[in-house]
């Protein structure tokens, strides 16, 4: 087992804690600690755990169509989940902290009726990554199908469960 240690931001999400069930040297940052909405908490956040790596598990979703949609919620998804995760690229390229994983989505490369928000959040996300990578850091975005979490469920409430991923294979691809 590596001595690499990771800090996740979205550190409470079911991703997060799958990974730290594998590795153990994996740091869970909830949002109560650090809101990836604000590049002060993310800066001060890295400087406490000085982490090797970091993953980007901070994420949300709202389920609404376009026309009806509430424009603060899709805000909101872009916030967080996108420029949330440039915030943190840029917080750790400037204490040089070269490795860096996001969690994307399939939604990012195909968008989801009723989650546009959220789908061109992850578009941008999958796009921030490869700019990062070509900058020349350790880069990496995955983006899994359906993964058995809570966000899922309150997404797709009673959906066959069976036809998700598990969150500890998802975590072992990280």
């Amino acid at each position: 087992m590596s001595n690499l240690k990771i800090l996740a931001f979205g550190g409470d999400s079911d991703m997060a804690k799958a990974l730290k069930d594998i590795h153990q040297n994996t740091i869970l940052v909830p949002k109560e600690e650090c809101d990836v909405r604000h590049s002060y908490q993310i800066k001060n956040t890295l400087l406490k755990y000085k982490p090797d790596a970091i993953l980007n598990c901070a994420g949300v979703s709202n389920v609404q169509v376009v026309k009806d949609s509430n424009i603060e919620e899709w805000v909101e998804e872009v916030e967080v989940n996108l420029m949330g995760g440039y915030r943190i690229a840029r917080e750790c390229a400037s204490l040089n902290i070269n490795t860096m994983v996001f969690i994307a989505s399939v939604a990012g490369k195909y968008g989801k009726p009723e989650h546009s928000g959220y789908s061109a959040s992850k578009c941008g996300t999958i796009s921030l990554v490869q700019s990062l990578a070509f900058e020349g850091y350790n880069a990496y975005s995955i983006s899994p199908g359906r993964v058995d979490t809570k966000m899922r469920e309150k997404d797709f409430p009673g959906e066959d469960i069976q036809t998700r991923l598990t969150t500890n294979s998802v975590a072992k691809v990280i």
